[in-house]
């Protein structure tokens, strides 16, 4: 037609609009900041549009006019909760009497309107705020991880993995911290802290957080007081590994975090107001767990708080840097196999969705006594039982499944299984019979070495002075008198002379208290030992 202008239609630059009843909701969704629905002879817009935050209320600010060709100022306007019966009546009253118009006929039309915006809010909400779902594993992923949980070996094979996934250096924490992650399925989890180089911690607790399913987990860099309370219901952190890249004293849930680790369950009074009556009221608000905890700090105060609930593990010696800059090197130049290490870390996940949660028992418990040194040893010795049954629980593949008298299904615990144990925890549990933090122990074994080599013969009457650690030690002056201070208190060593010109003397006062510290555990291993090739 001549004179007609031809409009070209392009779907990528023309703005699409959702019309009202073109979706199943029958709401017109094209503004999402003003929802509206037209019934009958009125129309209702939700000013400001629905919060998806409040899962138990629909608190919306509500326009309501009659729907006339051309719009007009008169209009209501009201907030309110629309599930909550009171406000909705009140609302019709007033809009009733605001806009000349039937109190049945809006009654009968927000009515629509509460159902329609409900059916959108739950089904579009699920989706959005839904965990993470549990994968279902392939028939090949089952075969190939159940061939390695049936393993003679399978402690090498988990290792060999764990390096394929990324891990560098530091293998034996890695292969620590994976037995720690099963005790997730037993009532009190054993949790891990990691101390010395930040790099090297995080990276290696990233590494294996990697290896876990996405469903068990909850990565965070910090964790408010409140976030354990308002999950979707009363286990939502039931079974999970929260996985904290630093934790330190203004970490601001760590009085929660504390109790959390100890009970493994937490319980809290609120008030709140009564959304019917407009009445405060109490309400318990209760979190269960067990949870684990799988984090690194620096913070040397956090060691006497939770070296009670937690094993501390040291990372970052040089063998442990070096192997890193290598890796760094490497990754760098595009040397690294990423699909390779993708493989192992889905099935590392495979053989963790393998493990069936279920009840250990160690008949060889009683036999096993903790080192008389130990500083905690009811706590360490729960600790110690629980690690134990979560390296059974790997090999329950391996051992035979029995029923008790009440017909509850177990495993047994073997000497191989203790063995295994022990030796991953032979570092752990000299830290448990120390006084001092590993910092403060690594210093005060330089000093030894320093002491010893000035003066090799009588050595052990030998006095040093602060100025020549500062070399040594490669920290500050103040750290150097720092330390030096903490060890005076803990009668470590003595000031034997003090002198502002010359400097103060220092004598190291028991030359032998780690030795008999590190032999603390002679007698345990020779129990297993026994255990395992019994004399006749």
């Amino acid at each position: 037609m001549e004179g007609f202008p031809h409009i070209k239609f392009d779907p990528k630059t023309t703005i699409k609009v959702e019309e009202a009843l073109a979706n199943s909701y029958g709401l017109d969704l094209s503004n999402p900041d003003m929802i509206k629905l037209v019934t009958g002879k009125l129309e209702f817009s939700l000013v400001g549009g629905i919060d998806w935050k409040q899962y138990d209320r629909m608190y919306v600010t509500l326009k309501v006019r009659v729907n006339t060709p051309v719009e007009t100022y008169q209009a209501y306007r009201s907030n309110l909760d629309l599930i909550v019966n009171t406000q909705v009546n009140n609302y019709c009253k007033a809009a009733s009497i605001e806009l000349e118009r039937p109190e049945k006929e809006i009654k009968a039309a927000i009515a629509e309107l509460i159902h329609k915006v409900e059916k959108y809010k739950t089904e579009k909400s699920g989706g959005n705020n839904s965990a993470p779902v549990e994968r279902r594993l392939t028939g090949k992923e089952k075969k190939e991880a159940l061939n390695i949980l049936e393993s003679d070996n399978l402690t090498e094979c988990i290792e060999g993995l764990l390096i394929e996934s990324g891990v560098v250096g530091d293998t034996t924490n890695a292969l620590r911290l994976f037995y720690m992650l099963q005790t997730r399925h037993f009532n009190f989890p054993v949790h891990a802290l990691l101390t010395g180089d930040s790099m090297l911690s995080r990276n290696l607790i990233d590494k294996l957080a990697v290896t876990l399913p996405d469903h068990q987990k909850e990565s965070a860099s910090s964790i408010s007081e409140q976030a354990f309370y308002y999950g979707q219901h009363e286990e939502t952190w039931k079974g999970k590994v929260i996985h904290l890249n630093y934790l330190d004293r203004e970490f601001k849930a760590l009085k929660s975090l504390g109790d959390f680790m100890e009970s493994q369950h937490l319980r809290k009074i609120v008030t709140v107001k009564d959304p019917i009556s407009g009445r405060m009221a109490n309400q318990n608000k209760i979190v269960k767990g067990p949870i684990m905890i799988l984090g690194f700090t620096q913070d040397d105060k956090l060691y006497k708080r939770f070296n009670d609930h937690c094993f501390f593990m040291n990372c970052g010696d040089a063998k442990s840097r070096d192997a890193y800059l290598k890796y760094q090197n490497k990754e760098a130049a595009g040397l690294i196999d990423e699909a390779n290490e993708q493989s192992a870390i889905r099935l590392l996940q495979a053989i963790q969705a393998m493990i069936e949660p279920i009840k250990v028992i160690n008949p060889y418990q009683r036999e096993l006594e903790l080192p008389k040194n130990v500083l905690q040893p009811l706590r360490t010795n729960r600790q110690l039982i629980v690690f134990i049954q979560a390296v059974t629980l790997l090999h329950q593949h391996q051992v035979e499944r029995k029923v008790n008298e009440q017909g509850v299904e177990y495993i047994e615990t073997t000497p191989e299984h203790i063995e295994i144990a022990i030796e991953l925890l032979k570092d752990v549990m000299i830290r448990k019979s120390d006084t001092l933090t590993h910092d403060n122990r690594l210093i005060f074994e330089m000093i030894k070495g320093y002491v010893v080599k000035q003066n090799s013969k009588g050595f052990k009457d030998a006095t040093f002075k602060a100025q020549p650690l500062l070399k040594v030690l490669g920290v500050s002056k103040s750290a150097v008198h720092r330390r030096l201070q903490v060890l005076e208190n803990l009668g470590f060593i003595e000031k034997v002379s003090r002198s502002r010109k010359n400097g103060d003397q220092f004598q190291i006062l028991d030359w032998e208290e780690y030795e008999e510290i590190q032999s603390g555990l002679d007698p345990l291993e020779l129990r297993i030992k026994e255990i395992k090739c019994p004399t006749k």
